[in-house]
């Protein structure tokens, strides 16, 4: 069976902290998963920006300027497509760690009111790995 879940306000948020970037496959120790589960490297990275290894310098210089956002925990900097009926955003955090310590791969949600419109992402856009919104269960 091939059903797609398409809802308004899909996330695809990763975030890892830079100590354990080391290893081929990141696990995720969070007592409530029923298995062990991991985060295959490959899906650290997004349109040529890596967890723990690019920097907001790097994303602008590739994306375009736009003003870093201060909320409270971390820095942001936002993106959006510029495709019509496309409302794609990919949104980069960065704390003292790290310069780049996750992404976020949304659509439908306006969390942020200063992303700056690129060509570069669309609803097509994925990780690495392949991950992106719109995926069937399959």
């Amino acid at each position: 069976m091939n059903r797609k879940y398409k809802m308004t306000g899909l996330i695809l948020f990763i975030a890892i902290s830079s100590t354990v970037l080391n290893a081929q496959d990141v696990r995720v120790n969070r007592a409530e998963l029923p298995r062990k589960e991991y985060i295959n490297k490959s899906h650290l990275s997004i349109i040529g920006f890596t967890v723990n290894e690019s920097s907001f310098i790097d994303i602008q210089n590739i994306l375009g300027y736009t003003s870093i956002i201060d909320d409270g925990h971390e820095d942001v900097i936002c993106y959006c497509s510029n495709l019509k009926d496309d409302s794609t955003k990919l949104i980069f955090y960065k704390n003292d760690i790290a310069d780049i310590v996750g992404f976020e791969l949304c659509s439908g949600i306006n969390n942020y009111k200063t992303c700056h419109e690129t060509d570069k992402i669309s609803i097509k856009t994925s990780t690495g790995g392949g991950l992106k919104l719109n995926l069937s269960k399959d």
